[in-house]
């Protein structure tokens, strides 16, 4: 009986432990919908490689923008859900890809004032052929409010 007692004890222990680490740092989650940007913006921020813009070349590799208050949210989103800027604050980040899937955070850390997110794409079925012509993507990211001006994404996918 005893060990029995013992065995269940270390898997609820084991359960609780994997439920924990589930939670991404600082409640960072990928927004994927309950938002529409200002189509004038998005066509003011593609990035290099994009089929979308004439002007390839002269364009950043990507585009980060830290939004801490309402007047920049309203500049870049024309609908976005109601947000308190005292605890929470949005990332947005542009990128160019071939892939149109679903993203997913990977990690998330804050060290010396620098914000690192990770992120990748769902990956897709074999032979499902979802590819496109490259194109400028957007990840919108909300968090709790961290105290920085610098943030380093790194895309995983292709």
């Amino acid at each position: 009986m005893k060990k029995i007692i013992i065995l269940f004890m270390s898997f609820l222990m084991m359960v609780c432990f994997f439920i924990g680490c589930s939670k991404m740092e600082y409640n960072a989650v990928i927004l994927k919908e309950g938002f529409t940007f200002h189509q004038s913006w998005v066509e003011s921020n593609y990035t290099q490689g994009s089929y979308q813009s004439e002007y390839n070349n002269e364009l950043p590799g990507s585009r980060t923008f830290i939004i801490d208050n309402q007047e920049t949210l309203d500049e870049i989103f024309a609908e976005f859900k109601e947000m308190d800027f005292q605890k929470e604050m949005v990332v947005v980040y542009c990128y160019t890809t071939i892939y149109v899937r679903e993203q997913k955070l990977e990690k998330v850390s804050f060290e010396k004032g620098v914000l690192s997110v990770e992120f990748d794409v769902v990956r897709g079925k074999i032979g499902a052929g979802d590819a496109t012509a490259p194109q400028t993507r957007t990840c919108v990211l909300c968090l709790d409010k961290l105290e920085t001006t610098e943030v380093n994404i790194t895309y995983n996918g292709q």
